[in-house]
């Protein structure tokens, strides 16, 4: 793949395979001139052609074998096989082509000559070593371009993750939402002193949770549960029966990890896009089935107030991709919304880096 990208323009190919032609030819001839005393250096032009013929041949041969593996295996999919299929195929291709110029080569312009099994053997390593070489090349350009695809994966991650925590706490230090918790605490104080100063406290848990873990990629279920849990006292008591959030966990996932702050973005997501009223109120459920947690409610949209980013299921779906081969779900059928969340085991845990 990597080297096609540099040798699909049939010029580069031409221009690459006089290049290695003109090189391996003459380094052959030093070599036999060694050998044999009167063996020169100097051949005919008719040889270097002969030469030229066979190593475009060859890379071009190369570079179709090459677009046929990558619709079979592709570098990312498994680089170490692609290497060993694509070095092997092009080294018998190699062998026969150069086998078959070297025949015919031989009977048509030296018909009395004798077949020297030390030349032909020196001229096969030869051709082997063009035919590894070029694929060791192609192989050494393809972890380059993935060091370098890491590289820019990396930065885009820190930037997405950047967002992801300035998104939580754009949610949690939310002026509309402080606005709305002192709102509902100043009539708690002349209604219920008791219950104000327990609203004070949970909302102290919640900015407590918030700073605690805004630098953090993971937490346990526990942790985020006993934060949901505080979050959800503040919203049941400042909008009263027109909503309800009920959590069916069991005590056997809580050790699972999660990322922080991802039920109250999934919580705040479904309160700020729906109809909250006596009339209609609004239903979230969180639950787990098969090492996923779910977050649903009911569907009542209202017309957007205000800008939406639209980055919130983006960032944890981002924040996932980085952390884990698993996926977050997205089901809306028109009745429900759903949001399904991986829970991660630690062997689950592979950063994309």
């Amino acid at each position: 793949m990597i080297f096609n990208s540099i040798i699909e323009n049939i010029k580069h190919r031409i221009a690459l395979g006089v290049g290695v032609g003109i090189a391996s030819k003459f380094i052959c001839d030093v070599i036999f001139s060694l050998i044999y005393r009167h063996y020169s250096v100097i051949q005919p032009l008719l040889s270097y052609f002969l030469v030229l013929v066979v190593v475009l041949i060859l890379i071009e041969t190369y570079y179709r074998i090459e677009l046929k593996l990558n619709k079979i295996i592709e570098w990312n999919s498994n680089p170490s096989k692609r290497f060993v299929i694509q070095l092997l195929r092009q080294l018998l291709f190699t062998l026969v082509i150069v086998i078959a110029f070297r025949t015919i080569f031989l009977f048509a312009f030296f018909t009395n000559s004798l077949l020297i099994i030390l030349d032909e053997v020196i001229i096969l390593i030869g051709v082997t070593l063009i035919c590894l070489i070029y694929n060791l090349v192609s192989f050494w350009l393809y972890l380059v371009f993935r060091w370098r695809h890491s590289l820019a994966e990396i930065e885009r991650f820190k930037k997405e993750n950047a967002d992801f925590k300035f998104e939580m706490l754009r949610n949690q230090v939310n002026p509309h939402f402080l606005f709305n918790s002192l709102n509902t605490l100043s009539s708690l104080m002349y209604q219920n002193v008791d219950t104000a100063a327990h609203y004070i406290r949970r909302l102290s848990e919640v900015y407590r949770y918030v700073l605690e873990n805004r630098q953090n990629e993971l937490v346990t279920l526990d942790k985020e549960l006993k934060f949901i849990d505080a979050y959800k006292y503040l919203f049941e008591l400042r909008f009263a029966d027109r909503i309800s959030i009920k959590i069916d966990i069991g005590v056997d996932n809580q050790e699972l990890f999660i990322a922080p702050m991802t039920l109250q973005m999934l919580v705040e997501n479904a309160v700020k896009h729906n109809v909250v009223s006596t009339k209609l109120p609004l239903h979230i459920t969180i639950k787990v089935s098969d090492k996923m947690i779910i977050v649903s409610n009911n569907l009542q949209p209202k017309k957007p107030e205000g800008y939406s980013s639209g980055m919130g299921l983006q960032n944890i779906q981002n924040q996932y991709e980085f952390l884990s081969d698993k996926k977050v779900e997205i089901i809306n059928n028109q009745e429900e919304f759903s949001v399904k969340v991986p829970l991660l085991a630690k062997n689950q845990i592979v950063r994309h880096d």
